[in-house]
């Protein structure tokens, strides 16, 4: 289900980071994908390159994977992005070029590079905590979600997603970090105070 090509991962001193490099989800799930009838491959062959949008593909032929949507109702702007779909399916359902999370002491950021569903690239507009990208069909993803629990703690979770309808949810990268300690403040050494001069009563012979 998920794979992944490296990991990074360090804490300390209040703080925790974790990048995962090459992540892939639903590895293979297309492969068990009928062969697409011939009037499909000969409706998606003679499309025009433009205005394709309500052109009638015919009976289009089910994904045989638990908890996928029709392919009437996969994530394709038009026709010819839904043929592309149909007879070249895509390596995985979702995959990462980068994830990289970190938290310090009760803060934290995230950073995503190269996000695909089903093979297309997928703008993320923002890393701002608990973004959640545009609902599709397919997945539902929140960005940066951000959770301060009940023990003090601090969690941050790069990408959390919800496969189908709920199903299941993976999480792509969390860290936790403690809660920040209290911070002590040396009392300053008091100044040195110096002792008041004491008077010394004396007598000097005087002529005139």
């Amino acid at each position: 289900m998920l794979s992944l090509g490296a990991a990074t991962i360090s804490a300390g001193n209040d703080s925790a980071s974790v990048q995962l490099l090459d992540v892939g989800i639903g590895q293979g799930a297309f492969d068990q994908l009928p062969e697409p009838p011939d009037a499909l491959k000969d409706a998606c062959a003679s499309l025009p390159d433009a205005g394709t949008d309500d052109l009638p593909l015919g009976e289009l032929p089910e994904i045989p994977v638990p908890g996928f949507p029709s392919p009437g109702d996969l994530p394709a702007s038009d026709l010819q992005e839904l043929c592309n779909l149909l007879l070249t399916p895509p390596d995985s359902v979702l995959g990462v070029g980068a994830v990289h999370v970190w938290c310090q002491g009760d803060t934290g950021a995230v950073e995503v590079g190269n996000l695909k569903v089903l093979g297309q690239a997928v703008d993320v507009p923002s890393t701002a905590p608990n973004t959640s990208l545009p609902a599709n069909p397919l997945v539902g993803i929140t960005v940066n979600k951000q959770t301060k629990n009940s023990d003090g703690s601090f969690t941050v979770e790069g990408l959390v997603i919800d496969l189908g309808d709920g199903s299941q949810t993976i999480t792509l990268g969390s860290t936790t970090c403690a809660k920040p300690a209290a911070k002590h403040h040396a009392s300053p050494t008091p100044t040195p105070t110096a002792p008041s001069p004491t008077p010394v009563v004396t007598t000097h012979p005087v002529t005139g």
